[in-house]
């Protein structure tokens, strides 16, 4: 399992930290009697529900005049309704703050089903949701498209503090349980396209080279997370499976500071508003205690140590005016062996991102927004086998990028029509030295083995230039039926030699069948070039192959039922052309060195297709409680030589629920994730007539299976109310049953001649993974 298989601590350390929780459990909160109503609202509102409210009508000299008996949102009902105030909820999880006996009985009436209803009926065009597919993850937009509010991001466990790991709990998504990047809808992971505060992310994750299990994201410091896992606008593109659209947070009020530490993390962040609201500021910082903790556990694995800081600020110049400029930046050092010794590695990884904007708001139905920004990108890697009389080699791999983009997206809000006009320009330059010598002595894997051995030192230094203008428009056709036309254009040159011309038309059609049901159609083509750091020189590749395409069609089907319920269920469609070869292992995904390894293929598909059907059940209603429960069918292969090979990462059903509780002090989240078994290559031995050697015969690629993955995770918070701040300690628990999960194999021969055997070792996920924090917010 690598440097990894340490993370579990010791009986000692889980009765300590069993301990800690039930302090935790006996201690007092602060009563809410007699404290500011407007500071009450915005401690609710820290904790992750969306309240909103106007200093006019919550005045600063109201006081909470009585303890409340419920928590949540029925507690925020029960404090307000003293004042003559109440709540009405504008859409699923998000509330406003009226006066009034007539507001008092229209929230007591009104259901969120009706809400969202009331909330669609007339919207603007801008405010249309026409696409499919499409998960807003911790925001505040009504409609049924939202998933996940703020609260339950924050609420869910994720293993290593990642809150990219709320996608994973989408329908139609794949992940290996260890690692923060995902698979959306049977598209490998550089399929999806990464966007933050609206730049493009190059491998935006820590420890890439080791299945990339921590984003550089602090779950704090995100204000929304938008997935589209298809049939997306044309405003993204060169990625043909989904985008995961990132916006940071927007202080919730004048000053707003936490401070966390966990087993995994120690994290900071700083936020606030100056001048009269005009401007505003972000900072967070987080260093990893993966040492630590390795140490504590007393794990001989190898040093993890990573950090990342953010910082953003924005101010209005003047009405209609605003300029923004952010940093994101990132450091890794590691160093890695396995357990017996005979494989190590380390690396040194920087990720810097700057970046500058202007938002310009010209008139009332038009506005600009511009975008400059830098990308450089370090990665230093080295590594040694030393498998005496099996195996040796070595490995060398420095690698930089730099990145020049802009971006200029205007947009029209018009009574009939909805535009947006684009254009994107990027200049990326990269430079490779990697070199790599592996030696198989005779008879080894297998006895017969002749032995072989593979030297490789590339050195290319690439340079592109892409461009790309886009056009896409909203329309109501009718009173039922509206549509989003989109033209997307894309051009590539690497090193002065250009390639071809890719265009991208996509359409969305949006039908109101009735008030509660809504059909999505949509159609879209998506291209899909290399970028200058995506060379597969580590399999001896130094060139770029030609843009790859994807076809979407999905029909999707929304319905608000009675209760508080909500239902989507999508259809889909993806057939892809041009395929580009990649690489994999086998058997064993986990090595530190996985190019040096025999089990190494080359996958070179003919075409590939993707298809599908995903169910999502919701439940939000205004106590409490929420549930959701996903199903998903699908199955993704890909053309190889005429036979339809299942990708490593098809899994024909996947189930995740969720069950959540969020009262005033207690907050509790239980979550499943199962999905059928990947794919798996088996290994057999047959014996040579000739030699009388045993021989290795693999059978065809993927054409077995691992047995079912399922992941019980847990996570319980209990929150203390101090004198102008709130204090919160967590327990979180992945994979709490224990589950041996399957991951890999590997082979070993027994015996030799005929009488030789091949024993089989399975290996699996990391089982039982606890975590243990807390978070101070003022």
């Amino acid at each position: 399992m690598g440097i990894f298989s340490g993370l579990a601590p010791s009986r000692g350390h889980s009765l300590l930290l069993a301990a800690a929780l039930l302090w935790a459990s006996l201690a007092q909160a602060q009563p809410l009697a007699g404290r500011p109503l407007q500071e009450v609202l915005r401690e609710f509102q820290a904790q992750g529900l969306n309240i909103i409210f106007s200093s006019d009508l919550v005045a600063p000299q109201l006081r909470v005049l009585a303890e409340p008996a419920g928590g949540g949102i029925a507690a925020v009902r029960e404090i307000l309704a003293a004042h003559g105030l109440a709540l009405v909820e504008v859409g699923p999880g998000a509330w406003a703050v009226t006066r009034g006996p007539a507001a008092t009985a229209t929230a007591a009436t009104s259901s969120p089903a009706a809400a969202a209803t009331a909330t669609a009926a007339g919207p603007g065009l801008s405010e249309i949701v026409v696409t499919t597919s499409r998960y807003a993850l911790a925001g505040s937009e009504s409609g049924p498209h939202v998933f996940l509010s703020q609260a339950d991001l924050q609420a869910l466990p994720k293993l290593a503090d990642d809150p990219l790991r709320a996608v994973q709990r989408l329908p139609g998504t794949a992940s290996s349980g260890l690692s923060a990047q995902t698979h959306l809808r049977g598209g490998e992971y550089d399929e999806v396209l990464m966007v933050f505060d609206g730049l493009p992310l190059n491998e935006p994750f820590h420890l890439k080279n080791f299945l990339a299990p921590v984003s550089l994201f602090d779950a704090e410091a995100i204000g929304a997370i938008d997935v589209s896992s298809g049939g997306f606008t044309a405003n993204h593109g060169d990625r043909m499976s989904g985008v995961i659209d990132i916006r940071p947070l927007e202080p919730p009020q004048e000053r707003y500071t936490v401070l966390g530490l966990s087993l995994f993390h120690l994290n900071g962040l700083t936020a606030g508003r100056f001048d009269d609201d005009r401007g505003q500021w972000l900072a967070s910082a987080r260093r990893s205690n993966l040492g630590l903790v390795a140490e504590a556990a007393e794990a001989d694995v190898g040093t993890v140590d990573y950090y990342d800081l953010l910082g953003r600020i924005s101010y209005d110049v003047s009405a209609g005016t605003t300029l923004l400029a952010g940093v994101l930046s990132s450091t890794d050092e590691i160093s890695g062996h396995n357990s017996d010794r005979t494989e190590r590695t380390s690396a040194r990884y920087q990720n810097s991102y700057a970046w500058t904007g202007w938002q310009q708001d010209w008139a009332d139905e038009l506005s600009s927004r511009l975008l400059l920004a830098l990308t450089h990108i370090e990665s230093r890697r080295s590594g040694t086998l030393d498998k005496p009389g099996q195996q040796l080699g070595n490995l060398q791999d420095d690698r930089d990028l730099d990145v020049v983009l802009a971006r200029l997206d205007v947009e029209h809000r018009g009574e009939r029509l909805y535009g947006r006009l684009g254009a994107e320009y990027r200049e990326s330059h990269g430079r490779y030295r990697y070199r790599s010598a592996v030696a198989y002595l005779p008879g080894w894997p297998f006895p017969g083995d002749a032995g072989s051995s593979v030297q490789r030192d590339l050195r290319p230094s690439p340079e592109g230039h892409q461009a790309a203008l886009y056009a896409t428009g909203r329309l109501r056709l009718t009173e039922r039926l509206s549509a989003e036309l989109g033209l997307r254009w894309d051009d590539q040159t690497y090193d002065d030699v250009s390639g071809p011309h890719e265009v991208s038309p996509r359409l969305n059609l949006l039908y109101d069948l009735s008030p509660r049901s809504r059909l999505r159609l949509a159609w879209g083509r998506f291209w899909q070039s290399q970028a200058v750091n995506e060379l597969q020189v580590e399999d001896g590749v130094d060139t770029f192959y030609e843009p790859q395409r994807a076809d979407h069609f999905i029909v999707s089907l929304e319905q608000l039922l009675a209760g508080g319920l909500e239902l989507r269920i999508e259809a889909y469609s993806k057939d892809y052309a041009q395929v580009s070869p990649h690489f994999e292992n086998l058997y064993d995904p986990l090595q530190l060195l996985p190019e040096l390894q025999p089990d190494r293929v080359r996958v070179a598909p003919q075409d590939s297709r993707a298809h599908g059907v995903e169910a999502l059940l919701r439940f939000r209603g205004t106590g409490p409680w929420s549930w959701w429960l996903g199903y998903a069918w699908s199955r993704v292969t890909d053309d190889i030589e005429g036979r339809e090979v299942p990708r490593s990462w098809d899994q024909r059903h996947s189930v995740n629920a969720g069950l959540r509780y969020a009262g005033q002090h207690w907050e509790f989240t239980l979550t499943d994730s199962y999905h059928s078994g990947w794919p798996t290559t088996t290994l057999g031995l047959v014996i040579d007539p000739g030699s009388g050697l045993a021989v290795a015969d693999p059978g065809p690629r993927n054409a077995a299976r691992f047995s079912a993955y399922n992941s019980v995770d847990l996570r319980v918070l209990r929150r203390y109310s101090l004198p102008a701040s709130t204090l919160e300690v967590f327990f979180e628990m992945t994979n709490a049953l224990a589950r041996r999960n399957p991951c890999c194999t590997s082979y070993e021969v027994q015996g030799s001649g005929s009488a030789a055997t091949l024993d089989r070792d399975v290996d699996y996920w990391p089982r039982l993974v606890p975590n243990f924090g807390l978070a101070w917010r003022f």
